[in-house]
């Protein structure tokens, strides 16, 4: 399901600031938009609220064998698109850490993917599963969650897998991975479309794996719950009838 990146109100006067000053990832890019669109608000301060998700179960799988990373959306991945990416970079990790890959979802270039795999010398490390209806069990049961993406609407997987508890690597792509894990503080960011800076944070999300404990990872996604995204409306909605009054 795709969300928007964050709905958005004006609120107050903020004198003296462009509306993108200071704003980073989907922020940014909403003001940007917000000032092609709308100059008046040069002077008007923008209010963004994310968009809910529903709220997580604990799927309850247990994790086994070698480090497993999961990752997801293989429609259309090709050798220059996000899978071959992806695969590119887990075969230099895996020539010096044993590790399994597991790719969830399909695509016209699912074929492609395999061959490259291949190609790659990755066969035995890598499993294509196809659709998965329910990938959540799949995200809690992984060593890491790992987004390769060159855009993002919002990026709700990235969500989903902190809410299983699962440490998370994701390309700081537009436009949204760097708001939700909070330019790093939550999992680590990588440049997009480069393998050889991807590789090495396989490895580093198990290394550092004390810095995202389950806990930790489950409360960021809760500031992305339906509960959450309706309390900031209530909040926004209360300024702004203040604001009129006074």
């Amino acid at each position: 399901m795709s969300v928007p990146p964050r709905n958005s109100a004006r609120r107050g006067q903020v004198r003296g600031r462009r509306p993108g000053d200071g704003a980073t990832g989907a922020e940014s890019d909403a003001r940007r938009l917000g000032w092609a669109l709308f100059p008046v608000r040069l002077f008007l301060g923008v209010t963004f609220v994310y968009g809910g998700i529903q709220k997580l179960s604990d799927p309850g799988f247990l994790r086994a064998g070698a480090p497993t990373y999961i990752g997801t959306q293989l429609r259309g991945f090709a050798n220059g698109t996000p899978g071959g990416f992806l695969l590119r970079a887990f075969a230099i990790h895996v020539r010096q850490r044993p590790s399994r890959l597991m790719l969830l979802g399909t695509g016209p270039m699912l074929d492609e993917l395999r061959a490259l795999a291949g190609s790659l010398g990755i066969t035995d490390h890598v499993a294509f599963e196809g659709f998965v209806r329910n990938p959540l069990p799949y995200m809690r049961a992984a060593d890491a969650f790992v987004l390769s993406s060159r855009s993002e609407g919002f990026g709700n997987v990235l969500v989903e897998a902190l809410g299983c508890g699962t440490p998370v690597v994701s390309t700081d792509c537009p436009h949204g991975p760097s708001d939700i894990l909070a330019h790093g503080k939550f999992g680590i960011l990588v440049p997009p479309r480069d393998p050889e800076a991807l590789a090495p944070a396989f490895g580093r999300i198990l290394d550092e794996r004390a810095a995202w404990p389950r806990e930790r990872l489950q409360a960021r996604a809760e500031a992305f719950s339906y509960r959450a995204c309706a309390d900031q409306y209530a909040h926004l909605f209360q300024s702004l009838v203040w604001s009129a009054i006074v």
